[in-house]
C-alpha cells in the first residue's frame, strides 16, 4: 500500500469502489427477491445472506456510513 491510501476491510489494500458497487447492486438485488427467497431458503439462510452483504458493505467503504 502506498503512502495516503486506506486499508480494504481486511487492512491489506485500498478500498475499491467498483466492489462496492457490486456489493450494494448484489445486496438491492437481494432486497427485492427477499421475500421469495424466504420462501425457499427459510429464514435462517436468509439472515446469513443478508448478514454475509452487511459485512461486505460494513465500516470499510469510505463513502458510506456503517450499517
Amino acid at each position: 500500500m502506498r503512502a495516503g491510501e486506506r486499508a480494504g476491510p481486511r487492512g491489506d489494500r485500498p478500498p475499491d469502489r467498483h466492489r462496492w458497487a457490486a456489493v450494494r447492486a448484489a445486496l438491492a438485488a437481494f432486497e427485492e427477491i427477499e421475500q421469495e427467497l424466504a420462501g425457499r431458503l427459510g429464514a435462517s439462510r436468509i439472515a446469513s445472506l443478508r448478514s454475509v452483504l452487511s459485512d461486505l458493505l460494513g465500516g470499510a467503504e469510505p463513502d458510506r456510513p456503517d450499517r
